[in-house]
């Protein structure tokens, strides 16, 4: 209440006041706002950047500008009134006591080409190569081959990483990364003989380095000798014992065991013949048989030769008759000794000898003599000094081109090339004498090309003073007119004659554009793409992406890797297409079992492939370990598997029908489909009669298929004469058996002595 009676108090004192006043009420005015200045701003390349921070500001307000330019623009520094103020794109600084103009510099950015490659020709599949504004962040990544280790990176030539994919930031110049690949390939070696029965081998073999060196032994069965080794079906080494290197394919070794019992049943004599091995010419190769020693006939010799490094092969020779074209042959010893030759050819080389005409212009690529291979193709160079012309490459005075750059092919003799060149006449030296009485003043205009092998003056002769003559600068094929000595750039000069002058024309190489382009990227890329300079030569490369390959260029050629010379502007495609590889599947042994799934298949494809065992044998394991007699693949290279069987095995037991007449060999278990020899052996006074399947044979051969049982049945024996002699007593005959006289009489037989037997 007290509160509410204060507030109508001032209240009423407020408007005695303003009645006393009246209309003479005047208040005094709030004071003038401070000053503002204005902040404006420009960039020197509008479009290519956004400025924010311009208005209007009290001066000593700390103001913070910014620049953020586009793709392909750099930003400078900041500028007012033509001063440098900050290289920094966020700028702050105090607003000054009057209006300001900021200028943003900005630079417009050229693309450099960014080259991924790798320093082995598909080594791998690397990413990230084009063309790129300077700090750029490019994804580098290098996905290697079969066979192949990525090592680190290289930067134009210089360590730069060990790290596969990374972030590349790019600069201001054309720059090439390398991945650094080592060739590391991994091959399939199986070990095996040729029957369980027959041998055995110490490893099974595996997956190993190629350069790896396996040590293998063959070790023979009872009443088997070791015979050779054959590697992928062909002779490998006689050798029980082998230290084999892994090479670039996959490799099969079988060990071969052949029946040997120490005590043959009936031993034949053995027939040799002596069969010399021998070059022609004698020192042309060496070989893995000895020459002159002797060998059964009937065996089979696997012959291989090992030629020098000058040589070539003509073929292998038996009596002047060519029997083999490769450095292998195969050779069955007869009854005769025979001569197995192998004959050669010498590559030679001869001198080639290059020479300057006149001496000292032509300079070459070569030492002027040197020994060249026969049909050995070089590239040859030529060099022609200033103010000379090339003529030609000559042999003797035939013209062989007129090219300074020849593919030359060494022929079967020594050759002397000369390199002609003539001098252009520039009128150099050119000082006639004056005519007693001269009529007329004149001077010689001299003009001649900086070099003559990429154009020509015309117009350089004596001329009378005052004459306007004309002198014009004609540039060759692949080249063009740069510039006179003058400076002056108009290949067509015109010139009024006062006094004897010399003028240099000055040309260059003209440049042409190389556009590479991949008919479909999401196939595979190209590089190579350029300004070249004319009858260079260039490479470019075409890189199919996973699952495809190199087909073409659009000017028909299939070199992937493709080097062309430049002569005018050229575009070249690249057609890729989906890679199919090659699924080989094989049986190890056609009688045990058969497989299918072969075929031709794209990358990525999915295979299934199957073993089927054939009776009496069984499925074992395919050449990659794997088990499953039906198994999918997925096809993403060349495979080759094997499918190996094993024979089930059958008993075969054997019994005497009576143990006392005689006794059986032969019992055991065996694999299927063995051939077994079995043989019933009669003790002394009894013979066999047959075997309990019927079969008289004795030995008995036949072909194991299933669990068997045999008995042997023998009979008393019945004499037989060995030696006959009539005897004068009637019904009477005396027979020698098994070294006893004995006599035959009535059907009784009786000793030397009388005795009734």
């Amino acid at each position: 209440m007290k509160k509410l009676s204060f507030i109508l108090v001032i209240l009423l004192a407020a408007t005695s006041l303003r009645a006393a006043t009246g209309s003479n009420f005047d208040p005094p005015l709030p004071p003038d706002p401070g000053p503002v200045f204005e902040l404006t701003m420009e960039a020197t390349i509008p479009e290519a950047a956004t400025l924010t921070g311009a208005g209007l500001y009290d001066a000593n307000k700390s103001i913070t500008v910014t620049c953020a330019t586009e793709e392909g623009y750099r930003f400078d520094y900041w500028s007012a009134a033509g001063e440098r103020l900050s290289t920094s794109s966020s700028y702050t600084f105090q607003m000054p006591a009057s209006n300001l103009h900021l200028t943003a510099h900005i630079t417009a950015l050229s693309k450099h080409t960014l080259t991924v490659n790798t320093s082995v020709d598909s080594a791998a599949v690397v990413t990230g190569q084009g063309e790129y504004f300077p700090g750029q962040a490019v994804q580098i990544t290098c996905t290697m081959h079969k066979d192949y280790t990525f090592q680190h990176w290289t930067l134009d030539g210089q360590y730069y990483s060990n790290k596969r994919n990374h972030t590349f930031t790019t600069t201001d110049k054309d720059q090439v990364l390398t991945a650094v690949c080592t060739y590391t390939p991994v091959r399939q070696v199986i070990v095996r003989s040729n029957s369980t029965k027959t041998g055995t081998v110490s490893t099974s073999g595996g997956t190993y380095s190629v350069g790896h060196t396996l040590t293998i032994r063959a070790t023979p069965k009872t009443e088997y000798i070791f015979s050779h080794w054959e590697r992928n079906g062909q002779y490998y080494s006689d050798q029980a014992n082998i230290n084999y290197t892994v090479t670039e394919e996959d490799a099969e070794l079988v060990a071969f065991f052949l029946f040997s019992p120490a005590q043959p049943d009936d031993p034949a004599t053995e027939l040799t013949s002596t069969i010399y091995i021998v070059a022609e010419p004698q020192n042309a190769a060496t070989f893995n048989i000895q020459s002159g020693k002797k060998h059964p006939e009937g065996d089979t010799l696997y012959i291989s030769a090992q030629l020098r490094s000058n040589y070539v092969l003509d073929g292998w020779y038996i009596n002047d008759q060519c029997v083999s074209n490769t450095l292998e042959v195969v050779h069955i010893v007869g009854r005769k000794d025979a001569t197995i030759t192998l004959r050669a050819t010498e590559i030679r080389s001869y001198p080639l000898t290059l020479v300057s005409l006149p001496s000292g212009v032509v300079s070459f690529n070569r030492s002027s003599q040197t020994n060249v291979k026969a049909s050995e193709t070089i590239q040859l160079n030529a060099t022609v000094k200033n103010q000379y012309m090339f003529d030609g490459w000559y042999e003797a005075d035939s013209l062989i081109s007129t090219s300074l750059t020849i593919q030359y092919q060494m022929p079967n003799r020594a050759v002397t090339l000369t390199a002609k060149a003539s001098a252009i006449n520039n009128g150099g030296g050119f000082d006639p004498l004056p005519p007693a009485e001269p009529e007329l003043e004149k001077v010689y205009i001299n003009a001649y090309p900086d070099n003559a092998t990429m154009g020509k003056v015309t117009g350089a002769a004596m001329h009378v003073v005052g004459d306007t003559i004309t002198l014009e600068a004609i540039p060759y094929t692949g080249y063009q007119f740069v510039r006179w000595s003058d400076y002056d750039t108009n290949p067509i000069k015109t010139i009024i004659v006062s006094e004897d002058i010399t003028l240099v024309a000055y040309f260059k190489q003209a440049t042409y554009q190389l556009q590479v382009s991949s008919s479909d990227e999401t196939k595979g890329t190209v590089t190579g793409s350029g300004n070249y300079p004319y009858l260079s030569y260039q490479t470019i490369k075409a890189i199919p992406n996973t699952g495809y390959e190199f087909v073409r260029w659009s000017n028909g050629s299939t070199d992937q890797v493709y080097t062309l010379q430049i002569k005018s502007d050229s575009t070249l495609i690249a057609e890729f297409q989906e890679q199919e590889y090659h699924l080989n599947v094989s049986s190890s042994n056609a009688q045990a079992g058969y497989v299918t799934g072969a075929g031709t298949y794209h990358y990525g494809e999915t295979a299934i492939i199957t073993a089927t065992p054939n009776t009496g044998y069984n499925f074992l394991q395919w050449s990659d370990g794997d088990t499953h007699t039906s198994r999918q693949i997925v096809v993403t290279n060349n495979i080759t598997l094997v499918a190996f069987f094993t024979a089930q095995q059958f008993d075969l037991i054997l019994t005497s029908e009576d143990p006392a007449m005689g006794y059986v060999i032969g019992e055991g278990k065996y694999d299927y489909a063995t051939e077994l020899t079995i043989q019933a052996i009669p003790y002394k006074g009894y013979q066999f009669l047959q075997w309990s399947n019927g079969i008289t044979d004795n030995p008995y051969t036949f072909v194991l298929t299933e669990h068997t049982t045999l008995v042997a049945s023998f009979i008393k024996d019945i004499p037989t004469a060995i030696s006959n002699t009539p005897s004068p007593i009637t019904n009477c005959q005396k027979i020698i058996y098994n070294g006893q006289l004995l006599i035959i009489r009535d059907g009784k037989t009786y000793n030397a002595m009388g005795q009734e037997l």
